[in-house]
């Protein structure tokens, strides 16, 4: 299946906009430097003991300075109860530390499944109860809750607040989710499949904007969370704008998969970042 779409340029215009769909490009993006795009894979997982043998070989191969930050995601299904969805979490929380997790990451906000776990963090009470659940059972490690784009400033403090004294950081933003429609009209990933998350260059002005928010509503309610900035980081002066913001770190995602040399070079161009 395809699981890796270009966008039509043209579509960067409305990205702001939650509702309108956006449409899939002809062909591949020629710069893969300003690269547009959306993925719908999903949140496929092989069981515990694929991955905790991997997680060991990942902690093993760090190198000075260097730290793992592990993701996980409570399975949710149609037939789910939330202290079902809580003790997944908990109990992934322990495996991924015990498994050599420096910092637990929960992911709460993948853009392109249909079960209840994709947005999570529109929840703001449950949100803050599987921070709680991921804490108590982190052994200590630093726990981290992923999140989408939040356009609206309400919906955002209600988050902070709830995750406030449970979590110590919130990475954002995941890559917003949006309908994509191929040129017939109909769901260019397939039918089942009609949203999916937008990535790339287009999408680092929600994400910096997004980040000055939480920076600015942990500081005036005095919250005590960190931020760790991702978004359509593609480049030095990007990432310095999102310190410049407030926020504790930055991560790269799509593009690192365009530029696998990328935080090298970030680092080669500003020293200081």
């Amino acid at each position: 299946p395809t699981n890796w779409i270009f966008l039509d340029e043209a579509g960067r215009a409305d990205l702001a906009d939650m509702d309108k769909p956006l449409r899939a490009a002809n062909g591949p993006q020629r710069d893969p430097d300003i690269a547009f795009a959306a993925g719908s894979f999903g949140m496929p997982s092989s069981a515990p003991a694929h991955w905790e043998p991997d997680i060991a070989a990942a902690k093993a191969a760090l190198g000075p300075g260097q730290a793992l930050i592990v993701s996980i995601v409570g399975t949710a299904g149609p037939d789910s109860r939330e202290e079902d969805i809580l003790a997944d979490f908990a109990d992934l929380a322990g495996r991924v530390r015990a498994a050599g997790a420096d910092a637990v990451e929960a992911n709460l906000s993948c853009p392109n499944v249909g079960a209840r776990e994709g947005e999570v963090f529109r929840d703001p009470g449950l949100s803050g109860r599987i921070a709680r659940a991921v804490s108590d059972n982190a052994g200590g490690a630093p726990v981290l809750l992923k999140v989408g784009h939040i356009p609206d400033e309400a919906p955002l403090r209600a988050l902070l607040r709830a995750v406030a004294g449970a979590a110590d950081a919130v990475t954002m933003i995941n890559a917003p989710s949006r309908r994509i429609l191929a040129a017939d009209g109909g769901p260019a990933f397939g039918p089942g499949r009609e949203r999916a998350g937008v990535m790339g260059d287009a999408i680092f002005p929600l994400a910096l904007e997004q980040i000055r928010r939480a920076v600015a509503i942990d500081q005036a309610d005095g919250l005590g969370l960190s931020f760790l900035a991702v978004g359509g980081v593609n480049a030095a002066e990007r990432a310095r704008a999102m310190l410049d913001t407030g926020a504790a770190a930055v991560q790269c995602a799509s593009a690192a998969v365009w530029n696998p040399f990328l935080a090298s070079e970030i680092k080669r161009d500003a020293p200081d970042v």
